[in-house]
C-alpha cells in the first residue's frame, strides 16, 4: 500500500509503503527498485526494520531521510548507499515526535522540517547536513492552537507549507510557516464563497521551479492547485 511519494533532484521517485513496511527508490524509467529499505511484510522498531513508514526526503549530498511514522514515531538518516547514520530523537536530544506524517528539507537552514501529526505541530530539527547534530539543541517548534493534526509538509527556499487534516471543530487549512521566527504567516484554503472547502487532506507538495503547490486528499480523493504568491505581509 504506497504511502508517500518523493521525486528527488535527479528524477529518481522514493516510495513509501505502509502495507509492506518497507521504503523503495526507482531510478528515472526503471520498473525495479535500484535501493529497497525494510524487510518485506515485517514490522519492526530496530535498524533494518521498520514499521508503516510514511514519508522521505532527499538531500542534494544523497543523503535520505526516512519517516518511520504510524508505529515508531521516529527518523532514521542514511547516507547515499544506504548505511545508517543515526535515529532521531535519540536521548538525551530535546524532541519527541507522535505520528511524524510528513518531511520537508531546508538545505540552507540544515532542518529537516516534520509533520508531526498527533502533537498538532511542526518540528524542525537540525539535518546535521552541513553542521553538528547538537542533540541538547531544541528543534525550532511551530504550533498554533487552531493548527491541529498536521498531515503534510513542504518547502521552498526558507518557507514550509503545511496543511493539517480533520480535528474536531478546527478549520481545516493550509498554512506558509516560517520555521527561523517559529511562525505561521499565511493561512490558505479553497475559497468557500465557489463552494469549495477542503476535506480530507493528506500530503502536500511544491513544484520544483516554486511557482505552485499541490494538495492531495483522500474521501474525496483528488489534488487540489493552488498558485504560490507572496505571504501577506
Amino acid at each position: 500500500m504506497p504511502h508517500g511519494l518523493t521525486i528527488d533532484r535527479h528524477d529518481n521517485i522514493w516510495v513509501t509503503d505502509v502495507a509492506l513496511h518497507q521504503v523503495f527508490k526507482f531510478k528515472p524509467g526503471e520498473l525495479q527498485p535500484s535501493q529497497t529499505f525494510g524487510q518485506r511484510l515485517e514490522p519492526g522498531a530496530d535498524k533494518r526494520h521498520f514499521c508503516k513508514p510514511t514519508s522521505t526526503a532527499i538531500a542534494s549530498t544523497g543523503e535520505i531521510f526516512i519517516a518511520d511514522g504510524y508505529c515508531n514515531s521516529r527518523i532514521l538518516k542514511y547516507n547515499a548507499a544506504g548505511v545508517l547514520l543515526r535515529i532521531f530523537p535519540t536521548a538525551p536530544e530535546i524532541l519527541s515526535l507522535q505520528v511524524p506524517h510528513g518531511l520537508a528539507l531546508i538545505e540552507s537552514l540544515d532542518r529537516i522540517c516534520v509533520a508531526d501529526r498527533e502533537n498538532m505541530r511542526v518540528v524542525c530539527p537540525r539535518a546535521g547536513l552541513y553542521t553538528l547534530q547538537g542533540k541538547k539543541e531544541p528543534p525550532l517548534t511551530i504550533t498554533l492552537p487552531d493548527m491541529g493534526r498536521v498531515f503534510g509538509v513542504s518547502a521552498k527556499g526558507k518557507l514550509v507549507y503545511a496543511v493539517n487534516g480533520p480535528t474536531s471543530t478546527l478549520p481545516v487549512q493550509g498554512m506558509t510557516i516560517d520555521p527561523q521566527t517559529e511562525s505561521v504567516i499565511d493561512h490558505w484554503a479553497p475559497e468557500e464563497k465557489l463552494g469549495q472547502k477542503f476535506g480530507n487532506p493528506h500530503d502536500i507538495a511544491v513544484c520544483p521551479n516554486g511557482s505552485a503547490l499541490y494538495v492531495v486528499e483522500i474521501y474525496p480523493n483528488r489534488v487540489w492547485k493552488f498558485d504560490l504568491v507572496q505571504p501577506k505581509k
